[in-house]
């Protein structure tokens, strides 16, 4: 077991980031408690366990080091589980415990999670043309090409001053031309 004298915080074998040399909530440089280990804390009684966390807190404020202020026993009663005592934090919060052993399952469960986005997203992506043309107006793809008979018609009626002879659509919806 390994502990953080600035604030108090204590870290397991099978806590998922247990070779790190530092704290994860303060950066402060852990202290490894050589007459613990994670499973004879296992063993421990429910009463016992919570006399070792007070005896680590003792050793940080005689420390010190020790900021009371950062103390995560006191900032997160709940969160002060997570690094150590497993089965309580997940007892309290109904959340699997960041173990070793678990981090198969957060990783699968991230997969789940994209493969649900996947699934919900995918085909709209991939059904939906990238070069539809909109109206330059209203952004509506209501559109439609503009036939070379209807641009014939249009100058054989108004000569010079027809509209359609240099537009290639016309919107349904807002009747732009273009």
């Amino acid at each position: 077991m390994k502990y953080c004298l600035y604030c108090g915080s204590i870290y397991s074998e099978s806590f998922r980031d247990y070779e790190d040399e530092t704290c994860m909530d303060e950066g402060f440089t852990l202290t490894e408690d050589p007459d613990m280990t994670e499973e004879k804390f296992n063993q421990l009684s429910e009463e016992e366990k919570d006399a070792y966390e007070l005896h680590i807190l003792d050793l940080c404020r005689q420390s010190g080091f020790f900021h009371e202020k950062k103390c995560i026993r006191e900032k997160d009663p709940i969160g002060w589980y997570l690094t150590f005592r497993f089965d309580k934090y997940e007892q309290l919060t109904g959340r699997k415990a960041k173990t070793k052993e678990n981090e198969l399952y957060y990783d699968m469960k991230a997969q789940e999670s994209v493969d649900r986005c996947m699934a919900l997203y995918s085909p709209t992506i991939k059904d939906t043309p990238k070069n539809i043309p909109k109206c330059p107006t209203c952004q509506s793809t209501n559109i439609r090409k503009i036939s070379t008979a209807s641009k014939v018609v249009n100058t054989a009626l108004f000569g010079l001053f027809g509209s359609k002879r240099h537009k290639t659509f016309h919107c349904d919806n807002c009747g732009y031309e273009w």
